[in-house]
């Protein structure tokens, strides 16, 4: 058994990219003419939805990056508070209007029961899916929509860089790396989930239970 165990390990964290780095590019190349990339809309419909519990210390920085994004075409921020017992639905109440919406849950349902109840309201093209203490560089969207102009690319994540842990770091350079070899195969094992986008028509239901960057697939 603990045989067994170790090799498992030994395989996920050392040989799979290994195994990955020397394979070919599996992802085949895209049947658009010149003339349908051309019609494409550079810059679709962008809903970017986030769940939050007890974030009053959060909010307020998150929807003013959303606000204060460089991304030139419609956008929307979707909120919803997962039976917040602190001061959230207050701060966020404040920047409520045309590009900013909240939904209030009354009981803490955890974070897929709260996306799957706001996601159904999403109007943008392409749903991105962050935290509310994950803050976006100025032209993080323009970078994390671009490649949705390929109508073959169904979901794309940003790389995230964690400051003050060289634990969490040092992983999430190895997530990096692992994605990037996974990219020639036409798809990646997970996502960022404080920072990945998907086209609105893949959104499928699962369970709640699970976290969605975990669920959302394309192939």
């Amino acid at each position: 058994m603990f045989l067994g165990t170790a090799g498992t390990l030994l395989y996920t964290w050392v040989f799979y990219p290994l195994v990955l780095a020397i394979l070919p590019s599996r992802r085949p190349r895209s049947c658009v003419d010149s003339e349908d990339a051309s019609s494409a809309e550079p810059y679709p419909f962008v809903s970017l939805v986030i769940a939050a519990y007890n974030e009053e210390d959060a909010i307020q920085a998150k929807i003013t990056n959303f606000l204060e994004s460089s991304y030139p075409g419609r956008s929307e921020l979707l909120i919803v508070s997962d039976g917040s017992t602190d001061r959230t639905v207050e701060i966020a109440s404040r920047f409520i209007g045309e590009r900013v919406r909240l939904v209030a849950e009354s009981t803490n349902r955890g974070k897929g029961a709260s996306l799957a109840r706001v996601l159904p309201l999403a109007q943008g093209e392409i749903v991105v899916f962050s935290d509310a203490t994950s803050i976006f560089s100025h032209d993080a969207l323009n970078h994390l929509i671009r490649p949705f102009a390929d109508p073959d690319v169904g979901l794309v994540t940003g790389s995230v860089k964690v400051q003050g842990n060289k634990v969490a770091g040092l992983y999430r350079r190895y997530e990096d790396l692992v994605e990037r070899l996974e990219a020639p195969g036409g798809a990646i094992s997970t996502a960022h989930g404080c920072i990945y986008a998907i086209r609105h028509s893949l959104l499928h239901d699962h369970d709640e239970k699970l976290t969605n960057d975990f669920c959302s697939q394309y192939w």
